[in-house]
C-alpha cells in the first residue's frame, strides 16, 4: 500500500543518510591523517663531511676547557675556533636528568615537520649574561662522515698545556641541543633538554651515539636531516698518585650508520578523495533504489 511505501522509504533514507556519514566520515578521516611509511636504504648521500650542532653550559670556567674533535683516522680538530664560548651561570631549571627521559620518539606529524623545517639554522645563538659561574659553548661545526669523538677536558688533563686545578674541575653540565646536519626547528633530539650534575671532582661522562641519516617526505617537499639513539654511562676516576689516571671530561663517540630512513606520508590525494567520495554517494543512492523498488 501507499502509507507502507512511505514507511519503508522513511527507513530507506534513513539508512541511506547513516550509511553516507559512516563512509564519508572514515574517508575524510583517512584523507587528513594519512598513514606513516618506514624504508630502509643505503646512504644516497655523497657528501664526505657533515655538521655537528652543539649548545651546552658546563659549570666550569671557560678559560679551563679544552674542546676537540678527533676522528677514527687520526685527525684532531681543534673546535675553539668554530664554536663560541661566553661565561654564563649554570643553572638546571626547566632541564630533565638524562636517565629521567622516557624514550625518543620524533614528532609523526610529517607534514607539519616539513613546514617548520623550511626554515634552517646553523646553530641558536641568544646572547649570554657576560658573568656567572658556567661556560656556554655553541655553534656549528664541519666533522668528517665517520666514527669519532667530540670531547671537552679540563686543561692539562690528557692535552698538553696549561694544567687546570683540581679544585676547580666540574664537570656538571646542561645540553640544550646536540644534533646532527642541518638545524631544522620542530625536530627534537634525545640529548636536547638534558642535565647531569657531578657528584665528584673527577667525573668521566660518556655519551655514545648511534646516528642514522634521516629522509623526511610528502607530496610537497622533502627534509634531509638526521636522528640519532644515544646511551649514557658515567664514573668516577680512579686515582694513582693523586693523579687521575684518565682525563674527566665529557666525551660524545658517535658513529654514523651506512643506512637510512627515509619517513614519508602515504597520502591520498584531494582529487582521489572527492572521486571516492563520489562514488560513495554515488553507489549508496543507486543500492537505496533498488531497495525501495
Amino acid at each position: 500500500s501507499f502509507q507502507e511505501r512511505k514507511g519503508l522509504g522513511g527507513l530507506v533514507s534513513v539508512g541511506v543518510v547513516v550509511t553516507l556519514c559512516i563512509l564519508l566520515i572514515g574517508e575524510l578521516r583517512e584523507y587528513l591523517s594519512p598513514a606513516i611509511r618506514h624504508d630502509f636504504l643505503v646512504d644516497p648521500t655523497v657528501d664526505h663531511m657533515f655538521q655537528l650542532n652543539v649548545d651546552m653550559t658546563i659549570k666550569m670556567p671557560c678559560s679551563s676547557l679544552s674542546m676537540d674533535v678527533m676522528d677514527v683516522t687520526g685527525d684532531t680538530i681543534h673546535v675553539q675556533d668554530q664554536l663560541r664560548m661566553e661565561t654564563r651561570p649554570f643553572t638546571t631549571e626547566g632541564a630533565i636528568h638524562f636517565r629521567d627521559l622516557s624514550g625518543y620518539t620524533y614528532n609523526e606529524d610529517v607534514h607539519n615537520l616539513l613546514r617548520q623545517g623550511q626554515q634552517v639554522r646553523k646553530a641558536p645563538s641568544t646572547p649570554g649574561s657576560g658573568n656567572g659561574d658556567g661556560c656556554r659553548v655553541y655553534g656549528s661545526m664541519d666533522v668528517a662522515k665517520i666514527h669519532g669523538n667530540f670531547h671537552v677536558t679540563a686543561k692539562g688533563h690528557g692535552h698538553g698545556g696549561e694544567h687546570v686545578a683540581h679544585d676547580s674541575i666540574n664537570f656538571s653540565h646542561r645540553i640544550d641541543k646536540f644534533s646532527f646536519g642541518p638545524d631544522h626547528p620542530g625536530i627534537h633530539n634525545p640529548l636536547d633538554n638534558s642535565v647531569e650534575v657531578s657528584k665528584v671532582t673527577f667525573e668521566r661522562y660518556k655519551y655514545t651515539l648511534s646516528v642514522v641519516p634521516t629522509i623526511f617526505t610528502d607530496a610537497y617537499s622533502v627534509l634531509l636531516t638526521t636522528q640519532y639513539a644515544v646511551s649514557e654511562h658515567d664514573k668516577e676516576v680512579p686515582l694513582k698518585g693523586g693523579q687521575p689516571m684518565q682525563p674527566p671530561g665529557i666525551f660524545f663517540s658517535y658513529t654514523i650508520e651506512p643506512i637510512t630512513i627515509r619517513v614519508s606520508e602515504d597520502s591520498v590525494p584531494l582529487f582521489m578523495f572527492l572521486l571516492r567520495s563520489c562514488s560513495i554517494i554515488g553507489g549508496i543512492w543507486v543500492t537505496a533504489g533498488l531497495l525501495y523498488r
